[in-house]
């Protein structure tokens, strides 16, 4: 819809078994040609932010998220990732920032509190010392 803000925004993301078996199923029967966007308007040609505005209002209320915007569903899927555990790094570059710092900044309220884990690993390094 519009030029990309940074280099780190150009990023691959690998799709599940689910997501790719539907834009299959998608391409499949689709009307475009292969130099055209993967998914076009009626007429053929990109989306007009417009056109994605009215297109995402019939999606969301498809999927029993009407009201929903997108970048709620991009907070949504950011927190989700976070909250089980997965690096901040990993996260950051699937969201496309080109460090972990605003992950943490903006998500950090929803990471585990692993202060149980943190003991454990504490005890079993220093148990040898400990016993000795």
């Amino acid at each position: 819809l519009k030029p990309l803000k940074t280099a780190s925004s150009a990023r691959d993301v690998p799709l599940t078994a689910a997501a790719r078996a539907a834009l299959d199923a998608w391409r499949s029967r689709a009307v475009r040609t292969p130099e055209g966007p993967m998914f076009p308007t009626k007429n053929g040609t990109r989306f007009t932010y417009n056109a994605f505005q009215s297109w995402w209002k019939r999606f969301a209320a498809a999927a029993d998220m009407a009201g929903w915007v997108p970048y709620e569903v991009r907070h949504t899927g950011c927190s989700l990732c976070v909250s089980a555990g997965h690096s901040l790094q990993a996260i950051a570059r699937r969201m496309g920032h080109k460090d972990a710092s605003l992950i943490f900044r903006v998500y950090g309220h929803v990471m585990p509190n692993d202060q149980e884990k943190l003991t454990a690993t504490f005890a079993g390094v220093y148990a040898g010392a400990v016993d000795a």
